[in-house]
């Protein structure tokens, strides 16, 4: 068979022609049966016939549902992180502005005069001590720096630092006192020994009041002692604890005794600065926020001393405790660096229930308390074991200046508050931080205080009717008016009302040394040894016949002046009433300071009234050589900037 021959390039070109020509043929039937393919849903005629109680509907329903709880799983979600946003937003802003610029007012500070102390004072140890405790020394077993003191026995030495406020001077330097038998035998210097100015009062909303502190400014027992009571957990969470929420509903659910609560330190410090102690749900969610927010804000470290300076600790005398500070100075007298292992378990055991187990309340409470808080830290491996066995055996002293007794001087400090805000305006004290410094003198306002409590037990022991009686005392030198000390009562919690000042009563008597030295003021040559005669008198005033007597019925006849006013006679008193001119004595009497004095003859023997306040001022003409002295008790007024006012 002869070989075959390969297709020519023409034969080639021919054979694949066709198949070019071939396909649009194709895609002309496809055109053409495209119209066949569009009647093929026509054939979808199933569901139409589907019999009666097929599933779909119920596949239907359930879509639907499925749909809607997504819906509102989805809306549920997208809310909560609408809420939870505005609710971080708007705690974080709250914390920056806090941090920024806390809103709280200032609170004003009444200041006494330097405390001075001069041989021969009726004072004791104790009495100088609390002085000191007010005036912000801190009481320590030996000297080591300014502002503190030691007592030993009858003897008291203290380390003042220098003072240097407008026209206050104080060098730096240290000073003694020795007591013997109730009373102050010597000084060091032996002129006196000067402390600075106590504290008498803070004005305005304690609770505001806080001492800002740093860790390095605490013992180190304090942050383990808080820490094991408060918050284990405090340095590994970030605000809120997880472990802790579910171990104290483990215990709230088995009925364990004892408080279990479940929020952080964090969350605590919230709950005080912005946040009230309601129990409600709402305040926990927003509790939460604001202890996430300070975690933002603040370091650990930074936390615990906000902490530690706001913390709430009960309060003595209607007067609260806030801060670690507060609390060490007025429990035990010692600033929070001082503090030895049992004070600071102490402070950490009232701060979750202050007043169940307030040092000051409860003793015996406090310190069982205080064992638990040395068992916990023992647990915890935050103190040893020997430690805390020689803190349990520690007594429980309270040695410091309770801040209930802080008004040491509370009639001197309403005259104080009156007078700076007849300038500054009502409130100022107590919002605008102003320092005011008076011219109390805290030894003599103590002896002044305890001469009107005795003289008043005095007198209801005595014959007549006693009860419920009252008295008030001025003290001012004579110097230059300033007053030392003043008492308004008995007892000012029982009765504010400072009588030393609003007490409008009859003198008395008391006029009769002043009827007696306007009668020498007129009369240059007069003597008080100059006879005058003591016999019964009538007068006709005003066409009505007036006949005075002595106060036990009895004339003494012809006596000296000077015994005529050392026996008080009424009769001697009109005989140089009338000599001045009762014109003239009611002018002599009111430019002395008693505003009420009259015209009238009665005068002379004291019927008008006046108050102490006033009498103080008359009297001061006598040892001042005849000028009176206007009282003061405000010595100046010093603005937070420093400016001294007028």
């Amino acid at each position: 068979m002869a070989p075959r021959k390969p297709p020519s390039d023409k034969a080639k070109a021919k054979k694949s022609a066709p198949a070019k020509k071939k396909a649009p043929a194709k895609k002309a039937a496809a055109k053409k049966k495209a119209p066949a393919k569009k009647r093929a849903p026509a054939k979808k005629k199933a569901p139409a016939k589907a019999p009666a109680g097929s599933p779909a509907p119920r596949d239907s329903w359930r879509r639907f549902f499925v749909k809607e709880a997504l819906t509102v799983t989805a809306g549920v979600a997208i809310g909560l992180g609408v809420t939870s946003t505005v609710l971080w937003q708007r705690a974080r802003q709250d914390v920056r502005a806090y941090l920024a610029a806390p809103p709280r007012p200032l609170p004003g500070v009444i200041y006494s005069a330097p405390v001075t102390v001069r041989a021969k004072q009726p004072l004791t140890p104790a009495d100088l001590a609390g002085d000191l405790l007010a005036a912000g020394y801190e009481r320590v077993g030996s000297l080591s720096a300014p502002g503190q003191f030691t007592v030993s026995g009858e003897r008291l030495d203290a380390w003042t630092a220098k003072l240097d406020s407008g026209p206050l001077h104080l060098p730096e330097g240290k000073q003694s006192v020795v007591f013997r038998e109730g009373r102050a035998a010597s000084t060091t210097p032996s002129a006196g020994a000067t402390f600075r100015p106590t504290t008498l009062a803070v004005i305005g909303d304690l609770e505001e009041r806080r001492d800002k502190l740093e860790l390095d400014d605490l013992a180190p027992s304090v942050e383990p002692a808080v820490l094991a009571m408060e918050d284990t957990r405090f340095r590994d969470h970030h605000g809120v604890d997880p472990l802790g929420i579910a171990r104290a509903v483990f215990h709230n659910l088995t009925g364990s005794t004892g408080l279990h609560g479940g929020s952080t330190l964090t969350q605590q410090l919230a709950k005080n600065l912005f946040l009230t102690s309601e129990r409600t749900l709402q305040r926990k969610v927003r509790e939460a926020f604001f202890a996430a927010a300070l975690e933002a804000e603040l370091s650990k470290d930074e936390l615990l001393e906000l902490y530690l300076s706001e913390v709430y600790l009960g309060q003595v005398g209607g007067v609260p405790i806030y801060g670690v500070e507060k609390a060490a100075r007025a429990w035990f007298g010692v600033s929070a660096e001082s503090l030895s292992l049992a004070q600071s378990a102490t402070i950490a055991g009232v701060i979750a229930a202050p007043n169940r187990w307030s040092p000051v309340r409860h003793p015996d409470r406090a310190v069982e308390r205080r064992n638990v808080v040395l068992d916990r830290m023992v647990a915890a491996g935050l103190a040893s074991p020997d430690a805390a066995k020689r803190a349990k055996a520690e007594a429980l002293e309270l040695r410091g200046e309770l801040p209930g007794a802080v008004r040491r001087a509370p009639w001197a400090v309403d005259i104080a508050v009156d007078k700076v805000e007849q300038t500054l305006g009502e409130g100022a004290l107590a919002t605008r931080g102003y320092a005011v410094h008076t011219t109390i003198d805290p030894v003599l306002q103590r002896l002044a205080q305890d001469a009107i409590r005795e003289g008043l037990q005095q007198l209801a022991g005595g014959k007549g009717t006693s009860s419920g009686a009252q008295a008030a005392l001025v003290a001012l030198r004579v110097s230059d008016g300033s007053v030392a000390a003043v008492v308004g009562g008995s007892d000012y919690t029982e009765s504010p009302f400072n009588r030393a000042v609003n007490a409008w009563r009859q003198v008395g008597s008391t006029v009769k040394p002043l009827t007696a030295l306007a009668y020498f003021d007129g009369h240059s040559d007069a003597s008080p040894i100059d006879p005058i005669t003591d016999e019964p008198i009538t007068r006709l005033i005003d066409g009505k016949s007036w006949t005075p007597n002595n106060h036990d019925g009895q004339f003494m006849g012809q006596i000296t002046l000077r015994e005529a006013i050392e026996k008080s006679q009424n009769i001697p008193a009109v005989k140089l009433a009338e000599e001045v001119g009762f014109n003239p004595l009611q002018g002599f009497l009111r430019d002395a300071g008693l505003s009420r004095a009259t015209h009238l003859p009665s005068v002379a023997l004291g019927a008008f009234e006046s108050t102490p306040w006033e009498m103080a001022r008359a009297y001061s003409a006598f040892p001042a050589g005849g000028a009176v002295r206007e009282p003061y008790l405000v010595s100046r007024v010093i603005s937070p900037d420093g400016t001294v006012l007028d």
